[in-house]
Parts: C-alpha cells; sequence; structure tokens
C-alpha cells in the first residue's frame, strides 16, 4: 500500500495480471479472473483454437486462430485448410468459407482435395487441388456464388476425365467462370 508491497486481495490488480497473461502465454485466448474473499483468486482461462494453418513449407507450419494470427508450431492435419501465403482475417475467412462448403457440397469427390490456399492478390486467391489444377476466387464477391459456378462448370463441363488436364478454373468474374487446359 502507498509505497509498501502488500499481499492483500483487495489490492490485486486483476485486469494487469490478465493482461500479462495474454500477452505472455500467445496460446491464450481469454482470461478471466475472479476475487473470492478473503485470499483466493480464480483464474479462468481459453485457449485459442485452430482454424487454419500456415506453412511455408511441409516442416515449418505455424497453427493460425479465426484472426489469421499464428500461434504455435503445428502439424498439419486434414481437418483445417493450410494457408501457404501471409493471410489477412478477411482472407482467411473467406479460405474457411471456401473449404467449408467445398466438403459440404462433395464437389471434388472422395479423391481429390483442395491442398492449399495462397493469397495472390486482395482479389484473387488460389485453391491447388490435389489433382494438380487450381480454383480461383475472390473474396471481394459473393462465395456462394463463386462455388456455384464452379459446381456448373465441374458438372457440366469438366468430366473427370479431363481433370488430368485441367490446368485451373476461374469463377472471380460475374456470371462467367473461365477454364484453361494445359
Amino acid at each position: 500500500f502507498l509505497f509498501f508491497p502488500t499481499a492483500s486481495i483487495l489490492l490485486a490488480d486483476t485486469q494487469g495480471i490478465r493482461d500479462n497473461l495474454l500477452l505472455t502465454i500467445v496460446e491464450l485466448e481469454t482470461v478471466s479472473i475472479q476475487k473470492k474473499f478473503p485470499n483466493i483468486l480464480i483464474v479462468s482461462v481459453q485457449e485459442k483454437r485452430t482454424v487454419a494453418f500456415w506453412c511455408q513449407d511441409q516442416d515449418r507450419c505455424l497453427a493460425l486462430d479465426k484472426e489469421g494470427v499464428a500461434f504455435k508450431k503445428a502439424q498439419v492435419s486434414s481437418d483445417f485448410p493450410v494457408i501457404t501465403s501471409p493471410v489477412t482475417e478477411d482472407a482467411l475467412l473467406a479460405v474457411l468459407n471456401f473449404s467449408k462448403e467445398m466438403k459440404r457440397r462433395s464437389l471434388l469427390g472422395n479423391e481429390a482435395g483442395v491442398s492449399s490456399f495462397g493469397i495472390v492478390s486482395e482479389n484473387q486467391i488460389e485453391a491447388s487441388i490435389s489433382e494438380g489444377w487450381s480454383i480461383y476466387f475472390t473474396k471481394t464477391q459473393d462465395l456462394s456464388w463463386q462455388i456455384a459456378k464452379l459446381q456448373a462448370v465441374l458438372e457440366s463441363k469438366v468430366s473427370p476425365e479431363k481433370r488430368g488436364r485441367l490446368e485451373y478454373i476461374d469463377v472471380r468474374f460475374g456470371d462467367q467462370a473461365y477454364v484453361k487446359y494445359r
């Protein structure tokens, strides 16, 4: 008190403790501290959840939280998208929604899947498909419309036999979807 140190729970700086914990332990998403008189502090923490991985190469990957912040080294699992370039929060949201919708609709069948995502520019995100071709989409337009165009192209213009020669499908522009073969 004043200039003398004290161990009183009344003077405990719970906001300072909370802020310190969040700064020191990057894996924490939230911290709450309650005073329980006469002499107990109850500290509750919630860890950040992995929503995607950011990888420089196969051996160096970091887990990303919902805001696109890397918070720990991680091993890649097929449960979450892999991103190979720096990502903003809105681009991450587009990647997560695209990935979720691709799985829900089973657009690529059982054998193929999205192997990674690259943020090419503000208006272009590249989904690299395990079969060796890509899908280009954008976060600046309606994602469900882009996926609907992709589904229509895959069902009507690109048979499974033609996928081996496919280079990319671009669904970024209006009512059009562009298909390029090698």
